[in-house]
């Protein structure tokens, strides 16, 4: 019932307003959609009295600079239900009260006296029997048309239909018939002005809906008939007010900021409003009043304080538009309030009216907004990006003006003149503060010359108190400031940075996406999202570049849609590097800083697909994606891209050509909290980079295997390999590519919704998911026997799988967390366990690999044979000594190390393993290579080794025949 009555009455065009009645005045909520305004006003029907706004509103809020917030007691207030907000209507209405009457008020005894008086009005002026509701107490009467009118169309007839029912002496409510932000009960609601008696507000008749056309001409015959007046002219859709009537005063009306500075005796009025005689009312209220921009509001508020006055004003107002009556004069308010004011005006005989006084006074734009946090008021989802903060006015001397900012200063008479600082609008936006860099900074944001449109820009403090500092901060930006203002351009920024400081706490400008500190917040582009509460994120220049990319195009719908792409049994390989992607932001309650995920393997087998499905979680996919050649980003870039991510992932497209030293800096940087070197000051003091630590989870797509690459000059350790979780994908039919573009393009125009989504959830109930997390590493490394060495694996496993969880359970993702964990047992673990095996060899094989190596240059000696088998051209120094008969061999120490210095082996991790399982029988030991040789040529360090050892066994046989490029020598006994 609920909805079909407000469809009924509501336009189909602007924003939708309850109201509900709080202890400072209504409060209001504002909605998208009739149906969702039904809904809530349903929901909280049982415990509050709810109101509808007849008219749609053309903003869902507004900055009222004049009023005064009754909850903080500063100037200035948000509101939403305001005359000048009102844009369109779908129904006249009225208001019947029944109860005792009042001084004010005269009521109907019963609703059933009501209905019979609306029924004798009906019959006297030949208007449609109305819908009909039982407020509660009295009746509401509205009659529907069958399409919207605008505000300003129907006010003049909203204002007959009210002189009618006075003319007809019919008791509605004065205060309502005409008033386009009127509010009245909703249907299906209850009234609970007495919540020990709440009543139900309800429809006890409904009409058709009236042809906008017909209704209105019956108005207009009505009026006729009763010799009121003649029909109203066409307003042209301008708002129809006593500003449309003809006046004697020139230019355009004055705002009600402009009247009250000019004149003393306004100021007085306004505020002795409760004990105005009628003249002072009329005169000095409604007729200098009427004719000031949205005066009406001020008014209506001056006449509700004085009994009945409220309801005389539209027949004053007619009053004085039928007598085409001008602005009330400076020597009428001397006589209504007395010569004491107006003596000391300096405006004083100079100007006819306080409305001609006011169009002499410096008028300030109004003030700017901002974004800003949303309030708790204001937590639907359409309010996140709407919410906004006040910017207050410059301090004087200055003024923002529609000519320009001014300086207002006494000239040597002592009249008060005003300089044009610059012929544009500046303002501040929000005092700044970078802990990373440690500077305090302020937005600002200029109005362009030529129509240039406007521009933000930062500043930091410092350079406001050095004119070449703020010459290259503003200039650059497009500003033209004459070389004479410069200085009075730097007090006003200084004086309004200050200003606004006193208002508005420093807002904490971020240098990295992801994780604050404290891990309860997380950053991204356009907002920082809590578990409380979105705000909007103020993103330092260093991190605007990387911020382009991330933020959100499309249908969260149609990108969750999209995602069901890889949602088969096949692909759980694609699966788990997708969901790396949304496990990236949860790395840090494994206490990681970071993994590297590498999808290698057959061109064609969309791993390059499947990392930008990852990455369109957070961004555009491709632009969100780093190009991992040399030639197109630098290892400079991809750190400070790491680090401004810094619990995103960072995915890389196609490392396969990347040099291996880079590949292996990568992967430590990667996996290391801070990915960026570390500075100094000129002061001396540490130079902080991105003030938060870094975790995440990189992902990259190359042909080739990363940890063949990482193990090329790491054959002592497995560093870099243990943290990387190495995947191999396989072609995939000829008949997915097109299916993959075409998935792609879509992607491309539906993406960044997930990810979001994603982190509220995970906010809204983070500790007990850390809490997963964690069980989940111990599950893991019980089951699979993890070593320490494999922590990593564990780390990025666990978030994988909670992730999937929480995706699953959400509707985001359709992937089965129980599948990606059988084939991450069954295959990819014991996969990676055997890439490592192979890959990374025992320290004795990078002892049996050198030996190889250096073979030929081996001195073999027999004695048992008598023979020496001498190196081939040897010409300094040997570099080893193989004696069959003893089973050892002496190795140079000095060239073992060069090689493992060359290799990127640990040479003293290798000899100190070769001697706990007694290879090498002693590290240091002097021995001359050559003895009894031609190449003995005095004693050098070498690695005694035990060739007889079962590692050695196979190098004592290999290297125990002569050789084709050794030449036998008879061995000299001594």
């Amino acid at each position: 019932m609920t909805v079909d009555f407000l469809r009924a009455l509501w336009p189909d065009e602007g924003y939708y307003c309850l109201a509900f009645p709080g202890q400072h005045g209504f409060i209001h909520k504002v909605f998208d959609t009739i149906e969702a305004a039904a809904d809530y006003a349903l929901l909280v029907r049982g415990e509050q009295n709810v109101f509808f706004c007849l008219h749609t509103l053309a903003a869902r809020r507004v900055w009222e600079g004049h009023e005064t917030d009754p909850r903080s007691g500063k100037s200035g207030k948000w509101t939403s239900r305001k005359h000048a907000n009102m844009v369109w209507a779908k129904c006249f209405f009225a208001d019947l009260d029944v109860g005792e009457d009042t001084k004010t008020s005269k009521k109907f005894a019963s609703q059933a006296d009501a209905l019979r008086a609306l029924s004798i009005f009906l019959n006297q002026t030949g208007l449609p029997w109305p819908t009909i509701t039982s407020s509660g107490r009295g009746c509401h009467i509205f009659w529907p048309l069958d399409e919207k009118i605008s505000t300003e169309d129907w006010k003049p007839y909203a204002t007959k239909l009210k002189q009618l029912m006075r003319h007809h002496q019919l008791r509605a409510d004065p205060t309502r018939t005409s008033d386009e932000s009127s509010v009245l009960r909703v249907a299906g609601t209850l009234h609970l002005k007495d919540k020990s008696d709440p009543r139900p507000v309800e429809v006890l008749s409904t009409a058709a809906p009236s042809g906008k056309a017909s209704f209105l001409a019956l108005l207009d015959a009505a009026h006729i008939r009763a010799g009121l007046d003649a029909p109203l002219p066409a307003t042209d859709g301008r708002r129809h007010n006593i500003s449309d009537a003809p006046i004697t005063s020139s230019g355009p009306p004055p705002t009600i900021a402009a009247v009250g500075k000019a004149c003393a005796q306004v100021r007085w009025l306004v505020r002795n409003a409760a004990e105005l005689n009628n003249s002072q009312w009329y005169q000095g209220i409604v007729q200098t009043f009427r004719l000031v921009e949205d005066g009406r509001d001020v008014i209506d508020a001056v006449s509700a304080q004085h009994g009945d006055r409220l309801g005389r004003v539209d027949e004053k107002i007619l009053q004085l538009e039928t007598g085409n009556i001008g602005p009330t004069t400076c020597v009428k308010m001397e006589e209504l309030c007395g010569t004491g004011l107006c003596a000391q005006c300096p405006f004083f005989g100079k100007v006819k009216a306080p409305l001609a006084a006011a169009r002499q006074v410096v008028v300030s734009l109004p003030p700017p907004v901002v974004a800003g946090p949303v309030e708790e008021d204001d937590k639907d989802e359409e309010a996140v990006t709407t919410a906004t903060i006040p910017i207050p006015p410059p301090p004087y001397p200055w003024s923002r003006t529609p000519e320009g900012i001014k300086r207002a200063r006494k000239g040597k008479d002592g009249d008060e003149t005003n300089l044009v600082v610059y012929d544009m609008d500046l303002y501040p936006l929000r005092p700044l503060a970078n802990d990373a860099n440690r500077v305090m900074q302020s937005e600002w944001r200029a109005t362009l010359p030529k129509g240039r449109g406007e521009v933000d820009f930062l500043v930091d403090t410092t350079a406001l108190y050095d004119p070449r500092g703020l010459i290259d901060a503003t200039m650059n930006t497009g500003m033209v400031i004459k070389p004479e203002n410069l200085n009075h351009m730097r007090d006003y920024m200084l004086d309004y940075i200050k200003e606004l400081q006193r208002y508005v706490d420093d807002s904490k400008q971020f240098s990295h996406f992801g994780w604050t500190n404290d891990h309860k917040a997380f950053i991204l582009a356009d907002k920082t999202l809590t578990a409380g509460a979105i705000q909007k994120s103020n993103i330092s220049p260093q991190a605007r570049s990387a911020a382009e990319h991330v933020g959100a195009k499309g249908e969260l719908a149609r990108q969750i849609e999209l995602m069901r792409f890889y949602n088969r049994p096949e692909w759980v390989g694609h699966q788990f590097l997708i969901l790396c992607s949304l496990g990236s932001p949860l790395l840090y309650a494994t206490g990681q800083d970071g993994v590297v995920v590498n999808a290698s393997g057959d061109s064609g087998a969309s791993k390059s697909t499947a990392l930008y499905a990852g990455a369109s979680f957070w961004g555009e996919p491709k632009q969100y994606t780093i190009n991992g050649t040399n030639r197109a980003v630098t290892a400079l870039f991809r750190n400070q891209r790491m680090a401004t991510l810094a619990n995103l992932p960072c995915c890389v497209d196609e490392i396969t050509h990347m040099a291996n030293e880079d590949v292996h800096d990568m992967v430590m940087n990667a996996t290391q909290p801070d990915p960026n070197r570390r500075g100094m000051r000129v002061d001396l003091t540490e130079r902080r980079t991105i003030g938060c630590s870094k975790s995440m989870i990189m992902i990259c797509s190359a042909n080739s295997s990363l940890n063949e690459k990482l193990s090329i000059k790491n054959q002592a350790g497995t560093a870099g390999s243990m943290r990387t979780f190495e995947m191999f994908f396989r072609e995939v039919n000829e008949a997915f590519k097109p299916a993959a573009d075409d998935f792609l393009r879509e992607l491309r125009q539906n993406y960044g919704h997930i990810g979001e989504e994603f982190m509220k959830i995970y906010l809204a109930n983070q500790a007990a998911y850390e809490d997963r997390i964690r069980e989940q590493v111990r599950e893991i490394d019980r089951t699979e026997r993890m070593r320490v060495s494999e922590r990593f694996w564990s780390a990025v496993i666990a978030v994988v799988l909670v992730a999937g969880e929480i995706a699953r359970d959400a509707g985001l993702l359709a992937y089965d967390p129980d599948a990606i964990w059988a084939w991450l047992r069954t295959y990819q673990i014991p996969k990676m366990r055997g890439i490592i095996t192979s890959s990374y060899v025992r320290p004795i094989d990078v002892l049996s690999d050198y030996i190889d190596k250096i073979t030929p240059d081996i001195l073999v000696v027999n004695k048992n044979a008598g023979n020496i088998y001498a190196p081939k051209g040897v010409r300094t120094a040997l570099t080893a000594r193989l004696e069959l008969h003893s089973s050892f061999m002496w190795l140079h120490r000095q060239t073992f190390k060069e090689y493992c210095q060359r290799t990127g082996a640990n040479m003293t991790q290798v000899v100190e393993s070769l001697v706990q399982s007694k290879v090498i029988v002693n590290d240091r030991v002097l021995r001359t290579l050559g003895a009894g040789t031609e190449y003995a040529h005095g004693q050098t360090w070498c690695l005694q080794i035990d060739m007889q050892h079962p590692d050695m066994t196979e190098k004592v046989d290999s290297a125990a025949a002569p050789q084709a490029n050794r030449r036998v020598i008879p061995l000299v006994r001594k």
